[in-house]
């Protein structure tokens, strides 16, 4: 008996589809994770939907049959579940980024909303139970513009505070659900985050920063930020954990072997360490009055 998984991720924007079409179907084998698996992109363009059949041991089918609701599923369960349907989610970004590639469509394409579900014989499905979280399924602003954060914005705005450009790179990281490409954005913004902080800490630094071979992140992160903000990141050694496993990834055309949530991890720490950058830098002028 094998395991049957659903997944389902939005497209957004749609593709571009030509008039008439109806759908587009395709299949595969992943021979490296005993899968059959097809995917349908829908008549217009906004959805991918996958069907997959795993081989498993008939140990883990007697496991999953007794899984009723969520109190059923323990952590190990919930570890093989999360890497199943990541090789749909994969399977997704890996099909996105061919079609962007082959029909040269410049306009940036993102995966979001995805829906799952499993079976063991195809006929009664059950959907994913909630402790079952894959990375970036769902894009889900942490906060909603309304009146407090207006007012916010309004403050930053007369202090003349310029965004972060390293957001914009984390965001496509956090947007991107190939771990890879998701790796190496965060990696570049964790790297222009703390010289942004830097050069707006003390401007003087800024010919250093920009013309001299980069320190590694433990310095900038660790001695220089403490000299020039007041303390060190609490995230330094992770981070240049995290550029080392960056200049793996672009030296080296094979893939190194890593899973959804050491990226997740990973893509949380960059984003915390931006988040304690933003408040160093806000609080320089009470530190200059003291």
């Amino acid at each position: 008996m094998s395991l049957q998984l659903e997944y389902i991720n939005g497209i957004n924007p749609p593709l571009p589809i030509d008039d008439g079409e109806v759908s587009f179907k395709f299949s595969y084998v992943d021979h490296s994770n005993n899968a059959e698996i097809c995917t349908v992109i829908d008549r217009d363009g906004s959805k991918f939907r996958s069907v997959a059949k795993f081989k498993i041991k008939d140990d883990r089918i007697s496991i999953l049959r007794k899984i009723k609701d969520i109190n059923d599923v323990d952590d190990k369960i919930n570890s093989f579940f999360e890497d199943q349907f990541s090789i749909l989610a994969k399977g997704h970004q890996r099909l996105l980024n061919l079609i962007l590639q082959e029909l040269q469509i410049e306009e940036a394409h993102y995966l979001s909303s995805g829906s799952s579900r499993w079976s063991l014989d195809g006929n009664v499905w059950l959907p994913k139970h909630s402790k079952l979280s894959l990375r970036r399924e769902r894009l889900i602003p942490l906060n909603k513009l309304n009146e407090s954060w207006r007012l916010h914005l309004q403050n930053l705005l007369d202090s003349s505070e310029e965004p972060f450009l390293a957001s914009i790179h984390l965001r496509e990281a956090q947007r991107n659900l190939d771990d890879r490409f998701s790796w190496v954005q965060a990696a570049i913004a964790a790297e222009l985050a703390v010289k942004e902080a830097l050069v707006r800490l003390e401007p003087r630094l800024e010919p250093l920063l920009n013309e001299v071979p980069s320190p590694p992140l433990s310095k900038l992160y660790g001695s220089l930020l403490k000299t020039y903000g007041g303390e060190k990141s609490p995230y330094v050694s992770k981070l240049q954990k995290g550029a080392e496993i960056r200049n793996h990834l672009v030296h080296r055309i094979l893939d190194r072997n890593f899973g959804n949530q050491e990226t997740a991890d990973y893509l949380s720490i960059v984003d915390q360490a931006l988040r304690h950058l933003i408040i160093l830098c806000r609080n320089r002028p009470a530190r200059e009055r003291s």
